[in-house]
């Protein structure tokens, strides 16, 4: 007999197990991704249950499916869990699965902020944690990639740290001679992969960190941008990609500073999602016709006195990019898996099995 899934996306609250149920297969949960904010936000746990016992025809389940949350400072993502017992996270395998949430990073420099497998029921795998903003020897924060969610194939991907450099020269100002010359360069870490995904990527000087790819194959991670071309997308669950610019002036001894350098590739690029899962999102229940799966963490923007945006998490359960407070990337909500096995049998179009067979 074929199996059925079904995708919880967002909300809370509870469902009657479907008329054409007949044996449990498994729950699934992702936890919410953090949000950027000046680093990058933690991906979300993986957790599955496949013990669950009770459940029938008309029985009722409870859920909640996790999201980031408000931006700001160590400000958790949600868990995500199912619950055949009451109307909370469940503290058992038998009754459910609960999946937990990563954060906005605490400051500048602390990681450690992803959902972490070891709080999730069951056990599961950790989502990957933040790059952070103000790197060891840097005086200005830079933005950082975000984690990459956890998936069924491993933790996810941790993001990359960005870069700063300030170079002063001399150099001929437009109206009064030699005067001192600034050049801010800025570079954004790359946004962890999903689901035993790897690493971004930490910036270097003018180019932005490349994405980590995913666990799954055939996944790559966005390449990282100069000041002159704008990062890539990953895709199949890789992370996205951190820009690079410069900012450039002179320090006018009267009159404000002269700019003469502002580039325009300062965003950076979104994680992509792994779908490694086929059903339908809840209230639809026909287990048809969507594909979902863990995201990649967003890559890096640039801070350059204008503001640019960091990438968003991609998927599900990623983490968005920091790059600052305001204009961080968002991490991605959580997610929540029904896989049970159904006595209706799919043999054609249009076409089902309950007490009979109907053909076309």
């Amino acid at each position: 007999m074929p199996t059925i899934t079904i995708f919880f996306t967002s909300g809370h609250g509870s469902f009657l197990v479907p008329q054409n149920y007949t044996e449990f297969v498994s729950f699934e949960a992702i936890g919410s991704g953090g949000n950027g904010y000046w680093g990058g936000g933690g991906g979300g746990a993986y957790a599955i249950s496949t013990n669950v016992t009770g459940l029938s025809t008309g029985s009722t389940i409870y859920y909640n499916v996790g999201s980031p949350g408000s931006q700001g400072v160590n400000i958790k993502g949600g868990s995500s869990w199912f619950n055949i017992a009451s109307n909370t996270a469940p503290t058992s395998s038998t009754y459910g699965v609960l999946a937990v949430g990563g954060s906005s990073p605490k400051n500048t420099t602390i990681v450690s902020n992803a959902g972490v497998g070891s709080s999730c029921v069951p056990s599961g795998y950790s989502g990957g944690n933040g790059g952070v903003s103000l790197a060891s020897g840097q005086t200005i924060n830079t933005g950082a990639g975000g984690g990459g969610a956890a998936g069924p194939l491993g933790p996810g991907g941790n993001g990359g740290n960005g870069y700063y450099i300030n170079i002063q020269t001399n150099k001929i100002y437009p109206s009064s001679g030699s005067k001192a010359y600034t050049q801010n360069i800025f570079a954004g870490g790359g946004g962890g992969g999903a689901n035993g995904g790897f690493d971004g990527s930490t910036a270097s000087s003018a180019i932005g960190g490349n994405g980590g790819a995913s666990g799954m194959s055939g996944s790559t991670g966005g390449v990282g941008g100069t000041p002159t071309v704008p990062p890539t997308l990953g895709t199949n669950g890789g992370g996205g990609a951190g820009c690079a610019g410069t900012d450039s002036f002179f320090n006018a001894p009267t009159s404000p500073n002269y700019r003469t350098t502002l580039t325009s590739n300062n965003q950076g690029a979104n994680g992509s999602m792994t779908p490694i899962w086929v059903g339908s999102v809840y209230p639809d229940i026909s287990g048809r016709g969507s594909f979902l799966g863990p995201g990649g963490g967003g890559g890096a923007g640039i801070i350059n006195g204008i503001g640019f945006a960091g990438g968003n998490g991609g998927g599900y359960g990623a983490g968005g990019a920091g790059t600052q407070t305001t204009q961080s990337g968002l991490g991605s909500g959580g997610l929540l898996v029904f896989t049970y096995v159904s006595y209706t049998i799919d043999v054609g179009p249009g076409i089902l099995i309950g007490e009979g067979v109907l053909f076309n």
